[in-house]
């Protein structure tokens, strides 16, 4: 469960938080990329090492630096495959994809190919030279 005691930007227009890796320059240029779609959609791309973000997850920011995470302004946390088809839910071109995504091996194929990506994320961002949002913090991840 997500705390309550812990202040989020308030802007009634704002339906939720994508919430990506600053310190990565595949997170941050996919964040880049997409921005303006989101912003449409209502959600605000925010890095996941800002510190309302980094209090509000708590225990569960642990883990989810290897994901792309969506945090709703009702408070649900959605992880990785998760977050992006509950995004493509909100597109009408890109509804029937989240549709198709509940096939058993449709989900397990996106759900594999999220985890490769993930896992070489750092790979690809230095053979790309994809800059970061923000520095490295030096704690060696």
């Amino acid at each position: 469960m997500i705390p309550e005691n812990t202040n989020i930007p308030d802007n009634p227009k704002i339906r939720g938080w994508v919430l990506y890796d600053g310190h990565c320059g595949f997170c941050s240029a996919g964040a880049r990329q997409t921005a303006s779609l989101m912003r449409r959609l209502g959600f605000a791309i925010t890095p996941l090492q800002t510190p309302w973000v980094a209090a509000r997850l708590g225990n569960d920011l642990a883990h989810i630096p290897q994901e792309m995470a969506l945090l709703t302004r009702d408070g649900l946390l959605l992880e990785g495959v998760d977050a992006y088809l509950y995004i493509a839910g909100q597109m009408w071109w890109a509804r029937p994809f989240a549709f198709l995504a509940k096939v058993r091996w449709v989900d397990q194929l996106l759900r594999w190919m999220y985890r490769w990506i993930a896992a070489h994320r750092r790979q690809i961002s230095a053979a790309c030279r994809l800059q970061p949002d923000l520095p490295e913090s030096g704690r060696g991840r």
